[in-house]
């Protein structure tokens, strides 16, 4: 018995006959597709590039309106506090127009919707 393998490999190979113009063209359709490739690889680097830089920027960005949030959150504080110590000194209040004025989210729970400012790695 006689495998389908082993029958393929009894038979003779046979090449069709090529001359210098056909492997002129198979070689010069090579090299255009190599060049292809590495235009191709050039350009993929360069969007790599592109969105590493974004990234940093975004990262950079983020890192920005997050200390300037801070700060907002710290003037607001420092702003409520003049204004109730304010309205102290000028005389009576009342119990429920204090707790208005210090009805507010805790320092804690803003940062957390802010978000950490991202490590700075070099």
């Amino acid at each position: 018995m006689y495998s389908a393998s082993s029958h393929e490999e009894d038979l003779p190979v046979s090449l069709p006959a090529c001359d210098d113009s056909s492997l002129g063209l198979v070689a010069t359709a090579l090299l255009d597709m190599q060049r292809a490739l590495n235009h191709q690889t050039i350009l993929i680097a360069q969007l790599q590039d592109e969105l590493s830089e974004l990234r940093r920027h975004n990262e950079w960005y983020h890192a920005q309106f997050s200390q300037m949030f801070r700060v907002v959150a710290r003037d607001v504080r420092e702003l409520r506090a003049t204004l109730i110590c304010s309205l102290i000194e000028e005389g009576p209040i009342t119990v429920s127009h204090l707790l208005k004025l210090l009805r507010q989210t805790s320092d804690d729970d803003r940062l957390r919707e802010v978000g950490p400012a991202p490590s700075r790695a070099n």
